[in-house]
C-alpha cells in the first residue's frame, strides 16, 4: 500500500501519542489496479510540496515516494520550511535544489542534516528504500554523513557574507587609488 498524500494535514496524533494517518482516497494497493476506482490513477496524485517529484510527473508510486514525503514532513517540522521552497505545479521541469535543513536549524547535526536530504532525494533510487533504514540514520550518526561539511558563509550569514565582500572590494579600490596616485 502506497499512502500518495501524505502531508501534515493527514496526520492526526492523539492524546496517547499514537499516530494516525487519514485520507486513503489516492492510496495505491499494489495488485488492485485492475479493481474499478473512483481515483485516476492516470493523474497525478499527492499535495505539491509533499508528493515525490515521480509521482508529480505521472510515474507510478512506491515506497520511495511515500518516504520522500515522510522526509517532507520531517524537514518541516525541524526548520518551519519547505526543503525545496514553495512548489509551482506549472514549473515542475525546474531542477530541485535541496536547502541544507541547518541553514535553517543550525543546531541539527549534519548526520541529520544528510539522513533528511537522502530521504527527499529527486530522484527515487537515490532515496532510501525502507522507512527502517531512514529512521536508523536519524537516531544514530552514519559515519557517511559525519563528515565536517559546514554550510558556506554564504548560507551561514548572508549579511556577514556580504559585509565582508563589500570590505574586501573597498579595500582593493582603495589600494588601487593609492597604486595610481602619483607621488
Amino acid at each position: 500500500m502506497f499512502h500518495q498524500d501524505l502531508k501534515p494535514g493527514n496526520i492526526l496524533i492523539d492524546n496517547h501519542g499514537t499516530v494516525k494517518l487519514i485520507d486513503f482516497g489516492s492510496t495505491r494497493v499494489t495488485g488492485m489496479a485492475e479493481i474499478a476506482s473512483a481515483v485516476d490513477h492516470n493523474t497525478p496524485q499527492g499535495t505539491l510540496d509533499y508528493a515525490a517529484p515521480e509521482c508529480l510527473r505521472g510515474a507510478a508510486s512506491n515506497q520511495t515516494s511515500d518516504l520522500y514525503s515522510l522526509g517532507v514532513i520531517l524537514y518541516e517540522m525541524l526548520t518551519g520550511k519547505l526543503p525545496y521552497g514553495e512548489r509551482d505545479r506549472l514549473d515542475q521541469k525546474r531542477r530541485l535544489h535541496y536547502r541544507s535543513a541547518r541553514r535553517y536549524n543550525p543546531q541539527l547535526p549534519v548526520w541529520v542534516d544528510r539522513a533528511l536530504e537522502k530521504a527527499v532525494h529527486p530522484l527515487a533510487s537515490k532515496r532510501y528504500t525502507t522507512l527502517s533504514e531512514f529512521q536508523y540514520d536519524l537516531s544514530h550518526p552514519n559515519p557517511v554523513f559525519r563528515e565536517n561539511s559546514e554550510l558556506p558563509l554564504l548560507e551561514r550569514n548572508p549579511l556577514l557574507f556580504w559585509q565582508y565582500l563589500s570590505a574586501l572590494l573597498l579595500l582593493n579600490m582603495l589600494l588601487l587609488f593609492l597604486i595610481g596616485t602619483p607621488d
